[in-house]
Protein backbone atom coordinates (compact mmCIF):
# COMPACT_ATOMS: atom_id res chain seq x y z
CA UNK A 1 0.00 0.00 0.00
CA UNK A 2 0.93 3.12 -1.14
CA UNK A 3 0.54 6.92 0.57
CA UNK A 4 -1.80 7.74 -2.16
CA UNK A 5 -3.85 4.75 -1.31
CA UNK A 6 -4.50 6.25 1.72
CA UNK A 7 -7.40 8.39 0.94
CA UNK A 8 -9.84 5.77 -0.07
CA UNK A 9 -9.28 3.20 2.25
CA UNK A 10 -10.04 5.73 5.19
CA UNK A 11 -13.03 7.09 3.26
CA UNK A 12 -14.55 3.81 1.87
CA UNK A 13 -13.59 1.35 3.83
CA UNK A 14 -13.35 3.26 7.32
CA UNK A 15 -11.06 1.00 8.66
CA UNK A 16 -11.67 0.72 13.04
CA UNK A 17 -9.46 3.56 14.40
CA UNK A 18 -6.99 1.83 17.71
CA UNK A 19 -9.42 3.94 20.07
CA UNK A 20 -12.75 1.97 19.09
CA UNK A 21 -10.45 -1.42 18.97
CA UNK A 22 -8.96 -0.10 22.57
CA UNK A 23 -12.97 -0.07 23.70
CA UNK A 24 -13.22 -3.54 23.13
CA UNK A 25 -9.84 -4.72 24.24
CA UNK A 26 -7.66 -2.74 25.41
CA UNK A 27 -4.81 -5.23 26.02
CA UNK A 28 -5.24 -6.80 22.65
CA UNK A 29 -5.04 -3.69 21.09
CA UNK A 30 -1.72 -2.53 23.15
CA UNK A 31 -0.06 -6.10 22.12
CA UNK A 32 -0.33 -5.43 18.50
CA UNK A 33 1.15 -2.21 18.94
CA UNK A 34 3.79 -3.01 21.04
CA UNK A 35 4.75 -6.11 18.51
CA UNK A 36 4.55 -3.25 15.70
CA UNK A 37 6.95 -1.10 17.04
CA UNK A 38 9.23 -4.01 18.27
CA UNK A 39 9.08 -5.19 14.67
CA UNK A 40 10.19 -1.66 13.62
CA UNK A 41 12.85 -1.73 15.99
CA UNK A 42 14.34 -4.49 15.04
CA UNK A 43 14.87 -3.47 11.38
CA UNK A 44 16.89 -1.04 12.61
CA UNK A 45 21.00 -1.61 13.97
CA UNK A 46 20.90 0.86 16.99
CA UNK A 47 22.68 0.19 20.25
CA UNK A 48 19.94 1.55 22.43
CA UNK A 49 16.43 0.34 21.81
CA UNK A 50 13.70 0.38 23.64
CA UNK A 51 12.65 -1.71 26.57
CA UNK A 52 9.35 -3.53 27.52
CA UNK A 53 8.22 -0.27 29.67
CA UNK A 54 9.20 2.18 27.23
CA UNK A 55 7.15 -0.04 24.48
CA UNK A 56 4.35 0.55 26.43
CA UNK A 57 4.20 3.73 27.47
CA UNK A 58 4.61 4.35 23.54
CA UNK A 59 1.67 2.61 22.46
CA UNK A 60 -0.19 4.17 25.22
CA UNK A 61 0.93 7.61 24.12
CA UNK A 62 -0.31 6.82 20.41
CA UNK A 63 -3.58 5.71 21.43
CA UNK A 64 -4.02 8.65 23.38
CA UNK A 65 -2.63 11.23 20.83
CA UNK A 66 -3.44 9.76 17.67
CA UNK A 67 -6.71 7.46 18.34
CA UNK A 68 -8.21 8.30 14.80
CA UNK A 69 -5.44 6.46 13.20
CA UNK A 70 -6.24 2.32 12.16
CA UNK A 71 -3.62 -0.11 12.37
CA UNK A 72 -3.20 0.31 8.58
CA UNK A 73 -2.16 4.00 9.54
CA UNK A 74 0.71 2.37 12.63
CA UNK A 75 1.76 0.35 9.64
CA UNK A 76 1.98 2.88 7.05
CA UNK A 77 3.70 5.30 9.87
CA UNK A 78 6.64 2.63 10.43
CA UNK A 79 6.77 1.63 7.19
CA UNK A 80 7.35 4.75 5.95
CA UNK A 81 9.76 5.75 8.65
CA UNK A 82 11.90 2.56 7.96
CA UNK A 83 12.29 4.21 4.26
CA UNK A 84 13.67 7.32 5.55
CA UNK A 85 10.78 9.96 4.71
CA UNK A 86 10.92 11.22 8.18
CA UNK A 87 14.43 11.45 8.98
CA UNK A 88 17.43 8.96 10.09
CA UNK A 89 17.85 7.03 13.18
CA UNK A 90 21.38 7.13 15.02
CA UNK A 91 22.23 5.33 18.20
CA UNK A 92 18.65 5.13 19.48
CA UNK A 93 14.80 4.48 19.23
CA UNK A 94 12.73 5.72 21.85
CA UNK A 95 8.96 6.82 22.03
CA UNK A 96 9.28 10.57 21.17
CA UNK A 97 10.71 9.98 17.68
CA UNK A 98 7.97 8.03 17.45
CA UNK A 99 5.87 9.92 18.31
CA UNK A 100 7.33 13.00 16.30
CA UNK A 101 7.23 10.60 12.46
CA UNK A 102 3.67 9.92 13.69
CA UNK A 103 2.92 13.37 14.02
CA UNK A 104 4.35 14.32 11.04
CA UNK A 105 2.49 11.23 9.16
CA UNK A 106 -0.68 12.17 10.20
CA UNK A 107 -0.51 15.65 8.89
CA UNK A 108 -0.10 14.03 5.43
CA UNK A 109 -2.58 11.85 6.04
CA UNK A 110 -4.48 14.62 7.09
CA UNK A 111 -3.85 16.42 3.64
CA UNK A 112 -4.24 13.90 1.57
CA UNK A 113 -7.36 12.98 2.97
CA UNK A 114 -9.14 16.68 2.78
CA UNK A 115 -7.39 16.48 -1.22
CA UNK A 116 -9.71 13.77 -1.72
CA UNK A 117 -12.94 15.03 0.18
CA UNK A 118 -12.40 17.99 -2.17
CA UNK A 119 -11.45 16.19 -5.20
CA UNK A 120 -14.86 13.95 -4.39
CA UNK A 121 -17.25 17.08 -3.91
CA UNK A 122 -16.06 19.41 -6.84
CA UNK A 123 -16.79 15.51 -8.72
CA UNK A 124 -20.23 15.64 -7.10
CA UNK A 125 -21.06 19.08 -7.99
CA UNK A 126 -20.44 20.53 -4.21
CA UNK A 127 -18.16 23.77 -4.51
CA UNK A 128 -17.69 25.97 -1.04
CA UNK A 129 -18.78 28.64 -2.86
CA UNK A 130 -21.77 26.84 -3.01
CA UNK A 131 -22.29 25.82 0.74
CA UNK A 132 -24.61 28.75 1.01
CA UNK A 133 -26.97 26.54 -1.17
CA UNK A 134 -27.51 23.91 0.78
CA UNK A 135 -28.76 25.52 4.10
CA UNK A 136 -32.67 25.60 4.95
CA UNK A 137 -34.65 28.34 3.31
CA UNK A 138 -35.66 29.66 6.54
CA UNK A 139 -33.79 31.95 8.71
CA UNK A 140 -33.18 31.42 12.34
CA UNK A 141 -34.96 34.61 12.72
CA UNK A 142 -37.65 33.38 10.27
CA UNK A 143 -38.05 30.49 12.15
CA UNK A 144 -38.06 31.83 15.87
CA UNK A 145 -40.94 34.75 14.86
Amino acid sequence: MKMTDLPQLVLEKKPTSIKKMSMEDEQMTLDVMMLMFLEFQSFFNVKHKMDKGQLMETSFMVLESFRHFSLYDIGMALKNSKSGEYGKFYERIDGSMILDFFLKYDHERTNLILAKRKEQDKQNGMDSKNLGDRTSCVSLKEFLS
